[in-house]
């Protein structure tokens, strides 16, 4: 699923990047992100109800500033892996994101850091999804969660 994710932004493929996530049609539970608590902070409101649809929101308007021969790279690094049920497991995961899209403001933001928490349930097609992407700040770039405050609006 992670693979899915990491080539879908390599290949600004909106479709399969929504595909990654739970979207109550084909998954058990709903997508929910839980952005980094300083981001959610900074933008009262724009987090606290950021599903399926607000995703999509943020990943199609990142898409219009990425230039066709931009590129974008999202490194994972393992932390944790823990099975939770038959049909649900969390995944901690250092990322490194690397987004080159336009900007004009004196603050581009396109080399992020955090720590995901990622929540997987599988379906009864036995096909995984994220149902809960938690961000958290580990240093001094900004997390993925800026991205998200960017292009979410």
């Amino acid at each position: 699923m992670l693979v899915n994710l990491r080539n879908a932004l390599a290949e600004k493929n909106v479709t399969n990047y929504m595909r990654c996530l739970a979207d109550t049609g084909y998954a058990p539970r709903p997508f929910r992100y839980v952005a980094d608590p300083a981001v959610a902070n900074s933008n009262p409101g724009l987090f606290d109800n950021w599903g399926y649809e607000r995703e999509q929101v943020y990943i199609n308007q990142l898409k219009l500033f990425l230039p066709k021969d931009s590129t974008s790279a999202l490194n994972l690094t393992p932390l944790s892996e823990t099975p939770t049920q038959q049909d649900s497991a969390v995944f901690i995961q250092a990322y490194h994101l690397v987004v080159n899209y336009k900007c004009d403001q004196p603050e581009c933001f396109r080399i992020l850091d955090g720590q995901a928490e990622f929540r997987f349930v599988r379906n009864n097609e036995d096909l995984w999804y994220i149902h809960r992407w938690e961000d958290k700040s580990t240093g001094d770039n900004p997390t993925w969660s800026v991205l998200r405050a960017y292009f979410g609006k």
